[in-house]
């Protein structure tokens, strides 16, 4: 049973993911490094509320996110174990996001 929760979590988490950035993929279609920083950024808004949205998609800083306080610029940054393989940083990377919103979920 444990198993079809964490499923269908992620399934949800999924649909409230491209609800965030689903309208902003087919700009940055092609993109591999615009893409990465969009599917970051609506991560990270998930993270935080509903009340915070993407205004608008810029190169600086990276994006504009509009939240009750007003307009602010996000910029993208990754930061990497260079003594680490491509592969464990991904995933390491995914493992972090992963923790992160199961204790969002879990408080």
């Amino acid at each position: 049973m444990e198993h079809n929760k964490l499923i269908d979590w992620m399934n949800e988490s999924e649909k409230k993911l491209f609800a965030i950035i689903g309208k902003y993929l087919d700009e940055v279609k092609g993109n591999n490094k615009k893409t990465t920083e969009i599917c970051h950024i609506g991560k990270f808004i998930m993270l935080l509320n509903e009340s915070v949205s993407i205004f608008r998609l810029s190169e600086s800083p990276d994006c504009l996110l509009n939240t009750n306080q007003g307009i602010i610029g996000l910029e993208h940054q990754i930061i990497v174990n260079k003594s680490l393989r491509k592969q464990e940083i991904r995933q390491d990377f995914c493992s972090v996001i992963f923790l992160i919103l199961i204790l969002k979920k879990i408080m």
